[in-house]
């Protein structure tokens, strides 16, 4: 069969897919000018790179018929955007925080290579901590680096943040996208009772199990919301006015189209 768009498996929902191709296009006509008025905007340009890289990813993959790996990483993008939000709002913490994950994180690398007698190169030059310093860094961390370098989890950074969020029904939404769209992404990403394919008989031997491991059209529409929906609030922040207006106004005009119903019935 051909397509005519051009989005692969992802041209059952046309529609969806030229929105998020839109507002990328958008956001790259309008990267010449961006803010850095504290040390904290450099930081957050840092996190919006790497959430640009993502989303090309996540459409290329829902493109290509893998869209439960699109959804692992628009996991990954929903950290990114509570994160710097958090960062805008908490910025000299911020800073000073990720100074520290990265003295935490180079000591913990001394630590597991001395212990399997590997060359320690430059990290046999970092200066020892002293044990309250250490114990400072383990808490806010864990004593394996297990915490994120802000120290808190997602759920506390989005209440710290959603105060300053937008409206009501934006709140609103921040709330769906982590109880909803960021549960599902983390079931998919892990092997969990909900993440692996239940096996079917084949067609050709009713006593043999398939599994199915094709490109599919699963779970493309749940990867481009949580796509499209990511990449607009972290260009939102980084585009000074009056950007950031034409960035929210494509961003309010195709959003509805990520929740109508099959057929066009939205009521």
């Amino acid at each position: 069969m051909s397509d005519p768009t051009g989005f692969g498996y992802a041209a059952s929902y046309p529609e969806q897919m030229q929105a998020c191709l839109d507002l990328f296009a958008l956001t790259e006509r309008l990267k010449d000018a961006l803010p850095l008025d504290r040390e904290a905007d450099r930081l957050i340009l840092q996190i919006a790179a790497r959430t640009t890289k993502t989303y090309r990813a996540v459409l290329h993959l829902c493109i290509k018929g893998h869209g439960e790996q699109a959804t692992m990483l628009n996991r990954s993008m929903f950290e990114d955007v509570i994160v710097a939000y958090w960062v805008h709002l908490h910025p000299d913490e911020a800073v000073e925080r990720l100074k520290d994950h990265r003295t935490h994180t180079l000591q913990l690398w001394r630590d597991h290579m001395s212990t399997r007698g590997l060359e320690l190169g430059a990290l046999e030059d970092l200066p020892d901590l002293s044990d309250e310093e250490r114990n400072r860094l383990d808490g806010l961390f864990g004593a394996r680096g297990n915490r994120g370098w802000t120290g808190l989890r997602n759920y506390e950074m989005l209440k710290s943040i959603e105060g300053n969020w937008g409206d009501a029904e934006e709140v609103r939404l921040l709330g769906h996208m982590h109880d909803v769209h960021l549960r599902h992404a983390n079931a998919t990403l892990h092997v969990s009772a909900l993440s692996l394919l239940q096996p079917r008989p084949s067609e050709g031997n009713l006593s043999l199990d398939f599994y199915d491991s094709a490109p599919s059209e699963r779970d493309l529409p749940i990867a481009l919301l949580g796509a499209f929906w990511a990449y607009a609030h972290m260009s939102r922040l980084i585009h000074p006015s009056p950007a950031r207006e034409e960035i929210v106004s494509l961003y309010r005009e195709r959003l509805a189209l990520f929740f109508a119903r099959p057929g066009g019935d939205n009521s």
